[in-house]
């Protein structure tokens, strides 16, 4: 059985280097396979669905992103529009190069309530209709050979599961993109909550310095303990590097670890919001004695804020005015399945009517918004859909 360690490693060294290194990161060592193209679908409770011989072949042919019912959902009020459960189905082959490779599903999200079954084997069970889930499907998959992976969708009200009652419509079906992430078996976890498995956090901000806290979980899959390295290079919107930090790591077999490094760095070039939405970008390493096994980016900004109940909204000691929009995650003929095109577009909106605040309705949604929100330099109200 795997078992969870809060492992606070030990930082081994912390090397600030000149400004004029540039950085260029290594082959991530991961492959991020995206499973969208050539799925079965039914808008209906089929018995044996799950079962990899089940005759789907009466079904419809759909891609993901994709919800059911946009006529009936989309008109205001809602009308009756179909609430329960439906079925998808989508065969896939994994290279023979991938042999010695750890693999997980990973979904960006489906509504509401998701049961996911690989080759017949029940995967789990995800509840919430907003977040991304992650499935280590390692025992269960045939690599080089036929996989039968088959999702159970219900949108039906939940007690358990909100948003319990709202004005909107809430879209059934698999309506962001689902992948299969082929790792090294010692890997930065996507497991965590379906996140990149790096945690930034940034305090004590101010234009002469901040602190940085970067929490990397890691996870051996193997039967043996391995010896590793997590380096975490920050670097300077022109890749030039800003500072580089190495922990040497013993990570016990079969066992999840947090892998913690922090430090301070010295006048930092402020995320300003649209006046100046400026990013470094951290790169987190996953080496062993063959090298880097795996990698993960994530954007970065450094900012303070605070609000007055008289003078209103300060970014970074000034008064900076919000004004903007509120928007949900839906389009015309589309309801939630959106393509990452018309998520730039949103934001292409945004920016042309001088939006310097997005208030996100009323749920969690897709993490591609907040990266483009962080890029051009919209603030962001994110919402729990609890309405």
């Amino acid at each position: 059985m795997r078992h969870f360690s809060a492992v606070c490693a030990t930082l081994f060294a912390s090397i600030i280097l000149s400004p004029a290194q540039t950085y260029t990161p290594p082959t991530s060592g991961r492959t991020d396979i995206n499973l969208d193209p050539g799925w079965k679908f039914i808008q209906q409770n089929v018995s044996g669905a799950h079962a990899p011989s089940f005759d789907d072949s009466s079904w419809t042919n759909i891609n993901l992103p994709h919800t059911w019912d946009i006529a009936d959902g989309q008109s205001y009020p809602p009308s009756n529009y179909y609430t329960g459960i439906s079925w998808y189905r989508v065969h896939f082959t994994p290279n023979t190069s991938f042999a010695n490779s750890h693999f997980f599903l990973k979904f960006d999200g489906a509504f509401r309530v998701t049961d996911v079954y690989l080759n017949g084997n029940f995967l789990g069970e995800h509840q919430g209709g907003f977040a991304a889930f992650v499935f280590d499907v390692t025992p269960y998959l045939n690599i080089g050979g036929d996989n039968v992976l088959a999702v159970e969708v219900n949108n039906s009200i939940n007690a358990n599961v909100p948003p319990l009652a709202a004005d909107f419509t809430f879209w059934g079906g698999i309506y962001r993109d689902v992948h299969l992430l082929v790792t090294s078996p010692v890997q930065i976890s996507p497991i965590a909550w379906g996140s990149p498995g790096v945690y930034l956090k940034t305090t004590s901000v101010s234009a002469s310095s901040a602190n940085l806290q970067i929490t990397t979980v890691v996870s051996n899959s193997t039967s043996t303990a391995q010896n590793v390295v997590v380096r975490t290079v920050v670097t300077d919107a022109n890749t030039n590097v800003v500072t580089a930090l190495t922990n040497n790591v013993l990570l016990a077999a079969s066992s999840v670890s947090n892998v913690v490094a922090s430090t301070v760095v010295s006048n930092p070039h402020l995320w300003n919001g649209r006046l100046d939405p400026y990013l470094y970008q951290t790169f987190v390493e996953l080496q062993n004695s063959t090298g880097v096994v795996d990698m993960v980016a994530q954007s970065l900004g450094f900012r303070w804020f605070s609000v007055d109940p008289t003078n209103g909204f300060f970014l970074n000691g000034q008064h900076y005015d919000l004004h903007g929009v509120n928007m949900h995650q839906d389009w015309l003929n589309c309801g939630w399945a959106l393509t990452d095109a018309q998520r730039d577009t949103n934001i292409v909106f945004l920016k042309d009517i001088g939006a310097t605040f997005l208030r996100l309705s009323h749920y969690e949604h897709n993490d591609y918004t907040y990266q483009l929100a962080d890029k051009d330099g919209i603030c962001v109200w994110s919402e729990v859909p609890l309405i």
